[in-house]
């Protein structure tokens, strides 16, 4: 297994869209990891922009097992937030557009706090390079 690579930053689709599912509260999140199985990615790490581009860690979203069902490949995941707290465990359709890749809709907590935010995937070698785009999250009420 190898530390991931820069492909990862087409966790930019994982930029592509998150869709606010309320006034505060949860969000849908649609993210394309390229390389889920070469590179056996656990998660997702959520980053704030801070002044001057600075990155802060405000928490990650951890894949757990995957698990056959009528509907097709399931993966269970929760989501760690900055206060410790572990939210999940829930499960997401895997759909696999190419060997390799998984596209998921994760539902997340939107974070409390307005700003831009960014996304790497890990695994137990590190982490990528943060997506080169970020989405702008209004604060929750």
């Amino acid at each position: 297994m190898k530390i991931l690579t820069r492909s990862t930053a087409a966790l930019g689709a994982l930029a592509l869209s998150l869709w606010l599912l309320g006034c505060g509260g949860p969000a849908r999140l649609h993210i394309l990891i390229p390389d889920f199985v070469p590179a056996g990615v656990d998660g997702v790490q959520i980053y704030r922009v801070l002044d001057g581009g600075v990155l802060k860690k405000v928490g990650r979203v951890v894949f757990g097992g995957l698990k056959k069902t009528a509907t097709g490949l399931q993966v269970e995941y929760s989501q760690l937030l900055p206060s410790g707290y572990l939210w999940g465990p829930l499960s997401a359709t895997l759909v696999r557009p190419k060997p390799g890749q998984a596209q998921l809709q994760l539902t997340i907590v939107n974070p409390s706090v307005a700003g831009y935010y960014r996304f790497a995937s890990y695994n137990e070698h590190g982490t990528s390079k943060p997506t080169a785009g970020e989405l702008y999250l209004a604060a929750q009420p």
